[in-house]
């Protein structure tokens, strides 16, 4: 073995993409290069590579050469960089993939195994259907073909912008012997070239299932046009295929496809490139990636990117299948002029039973949820200059998708990359509707990414009604003598950590976003301000010390008792006169004044009248448990029938006598009444707790329960 000595440069044995600010032959740049190479301090132990490029054999122009470096210190390196006419020097990479299949749908990260730098196809399972076989000898395929079409792929509930479903036109009755033409229907991609890089298409699959192949390109460096995988002929499935049992979305695309992954599933930035630069050359309209890697410094590829999107090229990408995580958005998806599609699929318990009974795949099946597996954003390459995007920019049904399968069969996939040539196929649609003028106009990725926003139909929230939590009811101190609600402590007299859901009610905020998966959103003005109560489903009020004025009462009750109105949970804390006036002012010998609370540990009067329009009052005595962490909370004591209510043995807490002990004194124990719910009758719910211990993260510290949870009471 040999080994460098430490005091000399480092040799490299490599394989680089020497790239150019202009195009050429693939000789005259390799030639432009040697010619730089000649002018270097020493001789460069190099040779550019045409072996296996195709854009050779095509002759058609490139803008880089792959450039074998043998055994030369990285300082030629350097020097090439700064040249004219290079524009830049990266190594070539070797992207490995391998995919997997599993019969579990719902599992989250299947389909993938991550080697080394990876450009993946994003498959995760595949169930075989049988063939569609017509019960008619004259069975006319296109008499029935935007019925059996829209059905096969779902299209009523295809997802093109966040959270939100573009519907098109409902299926055609079958009892059409000549069908109408609606506006949308019998636009199925003529005039538009769609290129899939993939694994390829097998040609008998192009001569049979297909209407227009015009070529299939192999890129590797394996001289075969066979699709080992069958990834490749399943997407090109999508989006032009004749096939009965499972037809594409536009049959009459000109489909072009460009094998880029080899039979063991490999592949190199260089291949990408040159299927790119011929994507290019021959003019294609829409370009979809059903793979993609985590590889965003890519540089060449990247920039390839950039280059398709500014020449007109609708660039749609898979984001993976690496969800639920966020920051799993994976290259090019990832890029801001590239529609990235993620998945659009069922719920859990929908998942099970769809897959239990399979006959219900056959159905329309009503996609309602993003896929557990389909990855999120936000987009990582932006973070070291910025802060990163959302995406995906589209969702699409990814799960029980059609395509083509065998010799004369058809089977379902589920993944992103069934995700992608849906919203590929659309897009063609769409720009199928476009003149040649218009196409040059408006025939890009950002056109496409407003009109789909602008046309869709918005799914259910994930959150559904918001959650509005009213700080603008909690002063603290030193806005006013606002005494803690912790009566028990003797360290700090003052209620001054915020009363905020980002300060000591934390972990309650985070609980309601974590466990519930509930929207909140923080009230910092008072009720008049807000414009839509219908928006809202809960209103929180937690630990309030200010009053509320005659306006806001009659609002909060208007928007309870419309129908599915408004919820009301207050969480309360203790009040009590006598305490407030006589035994909690103090001399203050800094400002030489009497200091007095302005209420108690919360405006429980303010909360009666809040609430007396429900039936719905609060004591003025103050009440404990520390079992239950109930410390210095009030009890409910006026309650309509029927109310769901809860009890628990509480003592009173009082001060004795201030001459001899500012202490509390706990007298007998009582069943009281500490929590209830009321249903109002057509509207919404009254729902009440005495106490703001057990979601006041700052007493739940203070106390020494290892075993009682603040969100156990």
């Amino acid at each position: 073995m040999d080994v460098c000595p430490c005091h000399l440069p480092l040799q490299v044995h490599e394989e680089y993409i020497v790239s150019f600010t202009t195009y050429d032959t693939l000789p005259a740049l390799a030639s432009r290069l040697d010619n730089v190479l000649a002018t270097y301090e020493s001789p460069v132990s190099a040779s550019s590579s045409s072996l296996h490029r195709q854009i050779q054999r095509h002759n058609i122009p490139t803008d880089f050469v792959v450039w074998h470096l043998h055994d030369m210190s990285l300082s030629v390196i350097r020097w090439l960089r700064i040249q004219p006419g290079i524009k830049s020097i990266v190594r070539n990479r070797r992207l490995q993939l391998t995919s997997l299949t599993t019969t579990d749908p719902t599992a989250a990260r299947q389909g993938t195994h991550l080697q080394h730098l990876i450009r993946m196809p994003f498959l995760m399972f595949s169930v075989t259907v049988d063939t569609f076989t017509s019960s008619s000898a004259s069975w006319n395929y296109m008499d029935d073909w935007d019925i059996s079409r829209l059905r096969a792929q779902n299209i009523t509930g295809v997802v093109l912008c966040p959270l939100i479903s573009l519907s098109l036109p409902p299926p055609l009755p079958s009892t059409y012997s000549t069908p109408p033409t609606p506006p949308f229907f019998f636009f199925l991609g003529h005039g538009i070239k769609v290129a899939i890089f993939d694994t390829g298409v097998d040609p008998d699959h192009a001569r049979r299932h297909f209407r227009h192949v015009e070529d299939i390109v192999n890129w590797t460096d394996e001289p075969l046009l066979r699709d080992s995988d069958g990834h490749g002929s399943f997407v090109a499935g999508i989006i032009a295929s004749v096939h009965p049992a499972c037809p594409g979305i536009a049959p009459d695309v000109r489909l072009v496809s460009f094998r880029v992954f080899t039979s063991t599933s490999a592949s190199y930035t260089s291949w990408l490139l040159d299927a790119l630069n011929f994507a290019l050359f021959l003019d294609v309209d829409v370009l979809n990636f059903s793979f993609g890697g985590p590889d965003f410094a890519d540089a060449p590829f990247v920039d390839k990117i950039h280059e398709c999107a500014a020449n007109g090229v609708v660039i749609v990408s898979a984001v993976g299948n690496h969800g639920p995580q966020y920051g799993s958005v994976t290259n090019p998806a990832d890029q801001i002029d590239v529609l990235g599609v993620g998945g659009l699929g069922l719920s859990p318990s929908t998942v099970r039973t769809v897959y239990d009974s399979f006959e219900c795949v056959i159905r329309m099946v009503q996609f309602t949820h993003i896929a557990r597996f389909s990855a999120r954003g936000q987009t990582l390459w932006e973070i070291n200059s910025g802060y990163g995007r959302v995406k995906p920019d589209a969702v699409a049904p990814s799960m029980f998708v059609r395509g083509l399968s065998g010799e004369n069969t058809c089977r379902l996939m589920n993944g992103t990359s069934m995700a992608a040539p849906l919203a590929s196929g659309m897009s063609a649609l769409v720009l199928s509707r476009l003149t040649p003028s218009q196409r040059s106009t408006f025939g890009h990725v950002g056109f496409l990414k407003g009109l789909f926003l602008q046309t869709a139909t918005r799914l259910p929230s994930l959150y559904g009604a918001w959650v509005l939590w009213d700080q603008f009811r909690n002063v603290q101190y030193p806005s006013g003598y606002i005494p803690h609600d912790n009566l028990h402590q003797q360290v700090d007299p003052f209620d001054s950590q915020g009363d905020h859901p980002h300060t000591n009610f934390c972990d309650f905020f985070h609980r309601l976003l974590s466990h519930h998966h509930l929207f909140v959103e923080v009230l910092t003005t008072d009720y008049t301000c807000v414009g839509d109560w219908s928006l809202y489903g809960v209103l929180v009020i937690t630990d309030p010390e200010d009053s509320w004025f005659a306006s806001e009462v009659a609002l909060v009750d208007a928007a309870v008792r419309r129908h599915d109105g408004l919820s009301v949970v207050v969480i309360a804390d203790w009040f009590n006169p006598g305490l407030v006036r006589h035994h909690m002012s103090f001399w203050d010998a800094t400002t030489l004044s009497t200091w007095q609370p302005v209420t108690g540990g919360a405006n429980v009067p303010a909360i009666n009248t809040l609430l007396a329009g429900f039936g719905v009052g609060l004591s003025s005595h103050v009440w404990s448990n520390v079992e239950l962490l109930y410390m210095s909370g009030s009890a409910l004591i006026d309650l309509p029938d029927p109310s769901f209510v809860l009890y628990a043995n509480l003592t009173q807490d009082t001060k004795k006598d201030r001459g001899v002990d500012t202490g509390l004194f706990k007298q007998d124990m009582k069943e009281m009444a500490i929590a209830a719910m009321v249903q109002i009758q057509g509207g919404g719910r009254i729902v009440v707790y005495g106490d703001s211990s057990c979601v006041d993260s700052s007493t739940v510290s203070q106390m020494e329960h290892g075993t009682v949870s603040m969100y156990d009471c």
